[in-house]
């Protein structure tokens, strides 16, 4: 039997994005490797929810930066350069409206990807190691 190697994940997808007459203004290619964007994504999540509660606090102009530059670098890390800038446009620099019509994207079809890869690279370092059954437990693992 030959060893065997798998490639990592990845999610290949085009959001379409509508005009207010329902008609598509704007497609977007997605191709994210995610293992790539795993370990920076919980980061970059938590840096939209520190901002967002730091702007709701004081509402000065440069919290609220503060919070367009994290909604700006989270939405950066899942759709790339380019289709930020994309959106970006197609948003009128509304950030927090990019946001929240990204957001159903990102928790239906990123955030599964994401676990479903920590899930299996977990299981793959168990599976290298021997690990006792409280270890295991530690990693999530039966």
């Amino acid at each position: 039997m030959a060893y065997q190697i798998k490639k990592t994940n990845r999610i290949t997808e085009d959001v379409e994005f509508l005009g207010e007459n329902g008609e598509v203004e704007l497609t977007v290619k997605l191709d994210i490797d995610v293992e790539r964007i795993a370990g920076d994504f919980r980061k970059a999540q938590i840096a939209v929810m520190n901002a967002e509660k730091a702007a709701k606090e004081k509402q000065t102009d440069e919290m609220l930066e503060t919070y367009g530059k994290a909604i700006v670098e989270f939405i950066r890390l899942i759709f790339g350069d380019e289709n930020t800038q994309k959106l970006i446009k197609y948003f009128d620099n509304r950030y927090i409206d990019m946001l929240f019509q990204t957001m159903p994207f990102i928790y239906d079809v990123v955030v599964p990807s994401i676990e479903k890869s920590v899930r299996q690279k977990k299981q793959l370092i168990a599976n290298n190691n021997t690990f006792s059954r409280k270890q295991r437990r530690k990693l999530g693992l039966k």
